[in-house]
């Protein structure tokens, strides 16, 4: 998505008010970063293990880890079982003589064999550590994560700037952001400047009417209606 259609979106709904290039670069920044608070991109990394090293690096653009398949007895592959569970220890026979129901049985039994084998984690900045601490090497273990969007720079291939990985379907939202942003920002301003003074012992000044921050809030609701209650922002 382009920053510019962005922009002139937004600007086609003020007759009078011109916004320089600063204001609009830093209204389309502050709308963003709301923007990924609640649809940030979805992907996966790896990390290869290396024997008695318990941090690792994630990738740069990892904003929050979601989760990390950590089998210290066996490592996750391809969506197979780890290795020491694919043993008579996870073959559950049939019970019922119900195929349905042995499957069931099955599944339920290979879900607690896993809980009880899967290690833990914890994000330190960019990085994940480790529990226990790996004990062998070159095991690769998957991990998926939460990247924000950015906006890509004007470059000798790319001649604007843009949202690359932003739906356009998206356009609406993200001008809604904006002028949520503009409205908070334009009740922010009017708080502080004098509406009078008398004397110099007093000034009486603006407040924020309410409804300044109720229309921010309304401007913000179509994002939350599609996109969820900003789950990924309480995991930042």
């Amino acid at each position: 998505m382009l920053v510019s259609d962005i922009t002139a979106s937004f600007t086609a709904n003020f007759t009078t008010r011109v916004f320089d290039a600063a204001a609009l670069s830093n209204l389309v920044g502050r709308a963003l970063l709301f923007y990924n608070r609640y649809n940030p991109m979805h992907k996966d990394g790896i990390i290869t293990t290396e024997a008695g090293i318990q941090d690792y690096d994630v990738e740069d653009d990892c904003q929050t880890v979601i989760s990390v398949a950590y089998f210290p007895e066996g490592e996750w592959v391809a969506g197979e079982l780890p290795l020491p569970v694919a043993t008579s220890e996870y073959l559950v026979p049939a019970r019922t003589g119900s195929r349905m129901l042995d499957r069931i049985t099955r599944n339920i039994e290979q879900n607690e064999v896993l809980l009880r084998r899967r290690g833990d984690w914890e994000q330190i900045g960019l990085k994940v550590r480790l529990f226990p601490v790996p004990a062998a090497a070159d095991f690769e273990i998957a991990y998926e994560y939460y990247s924000p969007h950015v906006i890509s720079p004007t470059t000798d291939t790319v001649p604007v700037d843009e949202i690359e990985t932003m739906p356009i379907e998206d356009l609406s939202i993200f001008v809604d952001l904006m002028r949520a942003e503009y409205v908070e920002g334009a009740g922010v301003e009017m708080s502080i400047e004098p509406d009078f003074s008398e004397g110099s012992q007093r000034e009486t000044r603006h407040t924020i009417p309410e409804n300044t921050r109720v229309v921010a809030e309304n401007l913000r609701n179509g994002l939350r209606r599609k996109y969820g209650d900003g789950q990924c922002a309480m995991l930042s």
